[in-house]
């Protein structure tokens, strides 16, 4: 007569540090474990749901040092009272909300709808070409950049204010740009503030 072999389940990856994350604080820690492995399925199965396979890794991470984090906790109620650490339990309460507040703000972060760009077109931002301290400045609308030309390389000082502005080198444009937006307009004031404060001496 033969006997067939009774499959078993495959065990969670997760399941046994989650076990161990409620066995100080739970009468039952082997079911919250399982609900914490549920827990971390349903969310990667979402995220791959909704194209953000990226966020996984990230958030497996979080989920591990949260449970870490769990498994330093003890309760009074399977510890007992007895010569119970106080102080030492409070701190490891603390790193348990930080590290769970942590993972649930990334899992927020990553379910959040992306927002869409604006562009110069939504700022009512027309085509315009102008000089400026001795450069030439282009809204270039086709390309969604405001353009710097300079006859040269840029003094060290020029160089400074363009980078902390937001403005990036360009080989193919041979300019310095960013984004079109009011912003990158206004900014112009302060990248040529000495040209035009010399201008209206």
């Amino acid at each position: 007569m033969s006997t067939k072999t009774k499959h078993m389940p495959e065990k969670h990856k997760y399941y046994d540090a989650a076990y161990r994350a409620h066995s100080g604080t739970s009468f039952s820690p082997e079911k919250r474990a399982v609900a914490e492995c549920e827990y971390y399925d349903a969310v990667c199965a979402e995220f791959i749901s909704s194209g953000k396979e990226w966020a996984i890794e990230k958030f497996s991470r979080l989920f591990s040092k949260l449970l870490a984090a769990r498994s330093r906790c003890v309760s009074t109620m399977i510890a007992g009272s007895a010569n119970f650490p106080v102080a030492r339990m409070q701190k490891y309460n603390r790193w348990e909300r930080n590290a769970s507040d942590a993972m649930l703000a990334f899992v927020e972060k990553v379910r959040r709808p992306a927002r869409e760009k604006r562009t110069e077109l939504d700022y009512g931002i027309k085509e315009k070409e102008y000089e400026m301290g001795g450069a030439r400045v282009l809204q270039n609308v086709q390309d969604n950049r405001l353009q710097i030309f300079f006859g040269g390389k840029p003094e060290p000082e020029m160089l400074t204010k363009l980078k902390s502005n937001g403005y990036k080198w360009s080989p193919r444009n041979l300019a310095w740009q960013r984004q079109l937006t009011p912003n990158a307009i206004a900014s112009l004031s302060y990248v040529f503030a000495e040209h035009q404060s010399n201008s209206e001496k």
